[in-house]
């Protein structure tokens, strides 16, 4: 088993909430280099960034593995559902893009507070980059949410 991110979330996030996400999470990648770590879904391309889903993987032919995606609207099937949410996880094996997946989950955090559950393989030192980030560009702080 490898280093991997964990999330129990809504199956459809409301809109202006989604869009706060991702607008918030474009911000941040304004602002430093983790444009240069991403990719698209199989490690080629542009990271696909929208209004109605956000999917990424690190750069091939290292630098990818699995594909974080976060939608809008979940298409929940063939996933675990546990008090109204849905299992989602994405195995980043520490690679560099795993900057991205953890500043994305602390926005979404903060955004979704308890309609979102976040949890990793890793220790909140794991996560101290993307909190410092998270924290100085977009001035909140919700690191202890994450169960670590």
């Amino acid at each position: 088993m490898g280093y991997t991110h964990y999330w129990y979330r809504k199956k459809i996030i409301d809109e202006d909430i989604f869009k706060n996400i991702v607008d918030d999470f474009k911000k941040l990648l304004n602002k430093t280099n983790i444009p240069t770590l991403l990719a698209d879904w199989n490690g080629d391309g542009e990271p696909d960034i929208d209004y109605t889903e956000v999917r990424f993987n690190g750069k091939q032919p290292e630098d990818d593995h699995e594909t974080f995606v976060f939608e809008q609207n979940m298409d929940i099937e063939n996933k675990i559902s546990k008090e109204g949410k849905y299992f989602v996880f994405c195995k980043t094996a520490r690679k560099p893009y795993d900057i991205a997946v953890t500043t994305f989950l602390l926005i979404a955090k903060y955004y979704l507070g308890d309609d979102i559950k976040v949890s990793s393989d890793g220790i909140k030192e794991d996560w101290n980059e993307a909190d410092v980030l998270v924290r100085h560009i977009l001035k909140y702080d919700v690191l202890e949410e994450i169960d670590l």
